[in-house]
């Protein structure tokens, strides 16, 4: 099973952990990779499933909708911003952010908000860790944008989530196998 970064550290343990207890003879091998690593691993047969961003690629694989999720602007508690509820996208153009590198299908869908919403954001440093990212922003001023499972199960109780709007970005996850497949 290939799985990308968020899903896999915030919602793939608790699943595991289930589905080994109801099936204990069933062995599984998940693998934590780039949304277009999943969907060649799938096309090619290296996956039997993946849990992938939406809509996909190629025509070559099926997709079922698990969920949809929002990014938020995310701070630490002494953040100019971290007593709002919600931000326009635009209030975001003098703000010294933290990102993950274009590589990553989250950024390009960031930088495509960015766009919508007539800005260009202030890059001050690009990590490909969503962890690291987190572990910055909470110890300095520099705020992020990510999927807000990435605040999940309780693990970042310090870091203000703010909604986002004027795009609010999205993104769809999920579970994807061989056109054919089962």
């Amino acid at each position: 099973v290939g799985v990308v970064q968020t899903v896999n550290a915030y919602l793939i343990p608790e699943i595991v952990t289930r589905f080994s207890a109801l099936h204990p003879q069933v062995g599984l091998k998940l693998d934590e990779l780039s949304g277009p690593d999943i969907e060649a691993g799938v096309r090619g047969g290296l996956l039997d499933v993946g849990i992938g961003f939406l809509p996909v690629s190629s025509d070559r694989i099926e997709s079922q909708s698990l969920f949809e999720e929002d990014f938020v602007l995310i701070t630490s508690p002494g953040h100019r911003f971290a007593k709002r509820r919600h931000l326009s996208l635009s209030s975001l153009t003098d703000e010294s952010l933290i990102l993950l590198p274009s590589i990553f299908c989250t950024r390009r869908l960031l930088n495509a908000s960015f766009e919508q919403a007539g800005i260009q954001p202030k890059i001050i440093v690009e990590m490909n860790s969503i962890e690291g990212i987190l572990a910055t922003v909470r110890t300095s001023q520099l705020a992020t944008i990510l999927p807000r499972l990435s605040l999940g199960l309780d693990r970042h109780p310090a870091l203000r989530g703010i909604t986002l709007k004027n795009p609010t970005p999205r993104r769809g996850i999920g579970l994807l196998w061989k056109k054919g497949g089962y």
